[in-house]
Parts: structure tokens; sequence; C-alpha cells
């Protein structure tokens, strides 16, 4: 699942409404079996990039921050399923993985 950013503006920040929506897809992750989620953080969004961290963080995503280019990437692998990091890499790579 490939998942973009998850933003709350305005006065509904900071009252639970992306954590809503972020149980909701991860009860519909568990329920389809899916082994992974991908997705990215943008320029856009980097005036709370501190903020949309910890998000994900809380979640158990992986976040991958280039401060430099203000571009991230969130991973989050579902180890209830078995799930690992080499698996995700060789989908994410998929001539490495068709050559072994």
């Amino acid at each position: 699942m490939e998942i973009a950013d998850i933003r709350i503006e305005g006065d509904r920040v900071s009252r639970g409404y992306g954590s809503i929506t972020m149980n909701a897809i991860l009860k519909l992750v568990d329920q389809m079996n899916i082994r992974f989620i991908t997705g990215w953080i943008s320029s856009v969004d980097w005036d709370h990039i501190n903020r949309s961290e910890r998000f994900y963080s809380k979640f158990g995503f992986e976040c991958d921050l280039n401060h430099e280019t203000k571009y991230g990437t969130i991973t989050w692998i579902n180890q209830s399923l078995g799930a690992t990091r080499e698996e995700l890499k060789d989908l994410m790579n998929p001539i490495r993985a068709r050559s072994e």
C-alpha cells in the first residue's frame, strides 16, 4: 500500500483526526494482509516536518528525511505477517529480484 501525506489543517490540528485516520488505515491493512506501507513527505509539508515525523513514528513508520532537498519517505513493515526489510527492497527493485 502506498500513502501520501496525511495532513490536518487549521483549528483541527492536534485533535486526533490524523490518528483516527491512521488507525483506520492500519485496520484495513490488517484485514487485507498487506505487508508494507510506503509513502512520501514532500517539500510542501516541510513547515511541520517535526510534527509529521513524530506522527508517523508513533505508528511504527520509519522516516527517512532529506532536509537539504525537503523530501522524505515513510516505510511501515507488517512484522506480524513476517514481512522483512529485505523483502521490501526486493519488491522495490524488481530487476534485482528477477536476476537472483
